[in-house]
């Protein structure tokens, strides 16, 4: 599977800015950078991406956890945690959501480009099953 799209969740801008460029450099289609994790949600209600990398710290009254166990009861999609927020506490929370992955920032650009790179060739492995592929369960 061709990772043909993304969604960025991130409440600094930069950092969105910076995401973007990254994965339309890979070829990726970025459908936006949201910095709420209500607009992530409305997003993907609209127009269902193939990955989705989610800031922690987002604004708005849901954070990245809590917005990652939203979409995962709804939809079969991909997450990438990328978060200043290196305590124990949020990534237990994180990785009890079945992310792909969590890298921390700053961002290591070379190892997000090899998990972009990765997705884009295979599906299987990172998906974890929870319904049809990126469409909502029904």
């Amino acid at each position: 599977m061709r990772i043909g799209s993304v969604l960025i969740a991130e409440d600094d801008m930069i950092t969105g800015i910076f995401l973007r460029n990254i994965f339309e450099e890979t070829g990726c289609h970025v459908i936006g950078v949201v910095p709420s994790g209500e607009e992530v949600i409305e997003c993907v209600r609209h127009v269902t991406p193939d990955f989705i990398v989610m800031d922690i710290k987002l604004d708005g009254l849901l954070d990245g956890i809590e917005t990652a166990i939203k979409i995962r009861k709804e939809y079969d999609i991909p997450i990438l945690f990328l978060s200043a927020s290196t305590d124990e506490d949020s990534i237990n929370r994180a990785m009890a959501t079945n992310p792909m992955d969590y890298l921390p920032k700053p961002i290591n650009t070379m190892k997000l480009k090899s998990i972009i790179e990765a997705l884009m060739g295979r599906e299987d492995i990172y998906r974890i099953p929870c319904g049809s592929h990126g469409r909502r369960v029904q």
